[in-house]
């Protein structure tokens, strides 16, 4: 095969094999902080789902070149959670474990292809999800989740035609509030379990000055980092706007993140039924817990830029913005 950046070359994402690599995979798809790990957790225990676990990321090398199976990795995995004291992930609720659903971005960044689908990296994602579906042995649809996806939903009905996107979406006041508290928990503290996903988040927090200069900005607590998540989050949703104006609606679903928490029987079997896969009996309202309305003074400091870049997209999807984080 001649390498993909050859002139006349067929890139390797448009190679036939990609059907039987990928199959007809499901892409959970939201700004971060925006219920996506929720949504996630509830579309696993439905089961009808292959998805990415924490152990998958953790062990990724060894489980592509074959050193351990599934249940090694997993007691594996345990004991150095058990080791490191880690039962949840400290920012929130989630509990963490071997089996705690995670998101394909860091196993793509750990192998130095971005954070995100590329076409230039697409052989990486596909090799991805191949060595999660032998994982598994099993030939149910891949549950993926990425963030960092948010704004590529074109790009990858235009690589995977037959993907399947759900769409969360939340009120940008409340993403941003619980964004920038993680960011300054991550930035002022090692995160362990962060360190244990990213290879990219570990070596900043074993550098000196990279490091130290991080822990001031999340210290501060001022309008820098707050400005940078606003424009960071703008340009995802910019992204989602161009996608679901320009690609065909039969292959998504919008959802609230506070209809899921209100209504989550309806709202999951709506889901499902667009899926088109029947889910085991589950009690999805046991599996919300609590959430707060409040938003930081450094978001609410910031809330004409917000308005400013934000507004229409919270339009698009049934925010008004002009209500600075109305409770749901």
């Amino acid at each position: 095969m001649r390498p993909a950046g050859h002139r006349g070359s067929k890139p390797e994402w448009a190679e036939p094999e990609l059907e039987s690599a990928l199959g007809n995979p499901v892409f959970i798809l939201g700004l971060h902080r925006s219920g996506t790990t929720l949504l996630y957790e509830m579309l696993a225990a439905s089961g009808c789902f292959n998805i990415i676990t924490a152990r998958h990321v953790i062990c990724f090398d060894e489980l592509r070149n074959g050193y351990v199976d599934r249940e090694r990795s997993r007691s594996r995995s345990r004991e150095r959670f058990a080791r490191l004291g880690l039962s949840s992930r400290g920012v929130d609720i989630v509990d963490v474990g071997p089996d705690t659903p995670e998101e394909y971005g860091f196993i793509l960044d750990n192998l130095h292809a971005g954070i995100s689908i590329t076409k230039r990296h697409f052989h990486v994602f596909r090799s991805i999800c191949e060595v999660i579906q032998s994982d598994y042995g099993c030939d149910r649809p891949l549950l993926l989740k990425n963030p960092w996806d948010f704004g590529h939903g074109r790009l990858i009905k235009t690589l995977i035609p037959d993907a399947r996107i759900v769409y969360i979406h939340r009120n940008p006041f409340h993403v941003l509030s619980s964004l920038y508290r993680i960011v300054v928990t991550a930035t002022i503290q090692r995160d362990a379990y962060l360190s244990m996903l990213s290879d990219r988040y570990a070596s900043l927090t074993e550098s000196e000055f990279p490091w130290r200069a991080l822990q001031r900005l999340g210290a501060a607590k001022g309008g820098l980092l707050a400005k940078g998540l606003i424009h960071q989050a703008a340009r995802s949703a910019s992204g989602y706007l161009k996608s679901v104006r320009t690609s065909p609606a039969g292959g998504r679903i919008d959802v609230r993140y506070e209809t899921l928490c209100r209504q989550p029987h309806e709202t999951m079997a709506a889901i499902l039924e667009f899926l088109g896969v029947n889910g085991v009996q589950v009690d999805y309202r046991a599996m919300i817990g609590a959430h707060t309305s409040r938003v930081v003074p450094e978001i609410v400091r910031e809330r004409d830029l917000v308005l400013g870049k934000l507004s229409d997209y919270a339009s698009a999807v049934g925010y008004d913005l002009s209500k600075l984080a109305a409770p749901f």
